[in-house]
């Protein structure tokens, strides 16, 4: 469902929104890939049935016939497997025309969006990797997104060849969201409608988790052309990521020219060309999203099978507690430098058009996760170490 609505409130004054629901429900069977049952059609040896002669599925049990598994047997065993989604977005804006050629406008949009899914994992006894476990799963998520923008834009044709229109503004971004669900193994039945998560015969299992992350920028930009035959193009941003900590802004400047070489009056006479233009640009792109929100921090977390011991040597455990994430402060915008050469002709009225563009991207500051030698350890490993030292000192 999708609304939108756009009301004239003065002759300078006009407010919006547009809003849309959406709803979707799936079948969870995977993604396009070499484990789901769309990649098994094409590595299944063609000997293979799909049941065998007692009725039950049939595989690869019997060497040597590969390790593929039947894919009629994979979509059936998860035709219950449902996932549910829910997502309202829209956005709501004002805009106020200040003076003739100044307009003020505010622009405050955003999305929260809701999912749960379940999945179930049946024993398999025809495969020659099978697994004998039967196991139920499900979880939820939930997430929030805002962008309030501001901008304050100037628009101006002066002395009838100066065309200029000036912007500035401001923008602030926020997203997050948070994630839990749990599993259990050893069912009676593979009923779907007596599996449950408090139905099981096995230890349950749990988890969670959340993620935020914010964005604050400042920006202006700058178009003039003069009589339509030069062309110039700035802008400068300001960025500020709470992904970083020591080096948390960024600034991206870019700019671009143009000359539009048949506006020429020179080439007035030339009728065979329509258009032609020349044009270069250079800007640097600022990157954050290369990294997780919680980067620049070093993050600890226990469990009972990593970090929990029995320090006093009696039956019970105490809890302990391990680092999970080598923070780097220091990290800082990964920077893409463009630079750009080319032009657009159109010839004969437009029946040929030729674009031609030289460039060169430069990534500077690449963010990335290193791959580490193994004798460097683990951040598990050496902080659980100290954890011991600690509790027993």
């Amino acid at each position: 469902m999708r609304v939108n609505t756009q009301f004239s409130v003065r002759d300078n004054i006009r407010i919006g929104q547009n809003a849309s629901l959406a709803y979707w429900e799936n079948p969870q069977s995977g993604s396009l890939n070499e484990g789901t049952a769309t990649g098994m059609v094409y590595r299944q040896q063609p000997i293979i049935p799909v049941y065998d002669i007692a009725g039950n599925f049939a595989g690869n049990f019997g060497a040597p016939l590969g390790n593929a598994s039947n894919p009629v047997a994979q979509r059936e065993r998860t035709m219950n497997n449902t996932g549910e989604n829910n997502r309202i977005f829209g956005n709501i804006f004002a805009e106020v025309d200040l003076l003739e050629n100044v307009t003020l406008r505010t622009n405050f949009g955003g999305s929260y969006g809701t999912s749960n899914w379940s999945w179930f994992q049946f024993p398999e006894y025809e495969n020659a990797e099978n697994a004998v476990v039967n196991l139920y799963g499900e979880g939820a998520w939930n997430g929030t997104n805002w962008t309030w923008t501001n901008t304050l834009a100037y628009s101006d044709l002066l002395a009838e060849v100066h065309n200029v229109n000036i912007v500035i503004g401001t923008e602030a971004n926020e997203d997050s969201g948070r994630e839990r669900g749990g599993t259990r193994t050893d069912y009676f039945s593979f009923n779907p409608n007596y599996v449950s998560l408090s139905t099981g015969a096995g230890d349950p299992t749990n988890y969670s988790w959340k993620y935020e992350n914010a964005l604050f920028s400042v920006f202006g930009r700058l178009e003039y052309n003069y009589d339509n035959r030069y062309l110039l193009n700035a802008t400068v941003r300001r960025d500020g990521s709470s992904r970083f900590l020591e080096n948390r802004y960024g600034v991206f400047p870019s700019g671009s020219i143009g000359w539009r070489v048949s506006q020429e009056r020179f080439m007035q006479d030339v009728d065979w060309l329509t258009n032609l233009q020349i044009r270069a640009g250079y800007g640097i792109m600022g990157n954050q999203l290369n990294v997780a929100a919680a980067n620049a921090y070093s993050l600890f977390g226990g469990n009972q099978l990593s970090t929990f011991y029995p320090i006093t040597g009696g039956p019970g455990i105490q809890q302990g507690f391990a680092q999970t994430r080598i923070g780097n402060p220091y990290a800082r915008w990964e920077e893409a430098h463009t630079m750009n050469i080319g032009f657009n002709a159109m010839l004969f009225e437009g029946n040929l058009e030729i674009d031609m563009d030289y460039y060169q991207n430069d990534v500077r500051d690449l963010l990335y996760n290193p791959e580490l030698p193994g004798h460097a350890g683990l951040a598990l490993s050496r902080s659980l170490m100290w954890v011991m030292f600690k509790t027993t000192g």
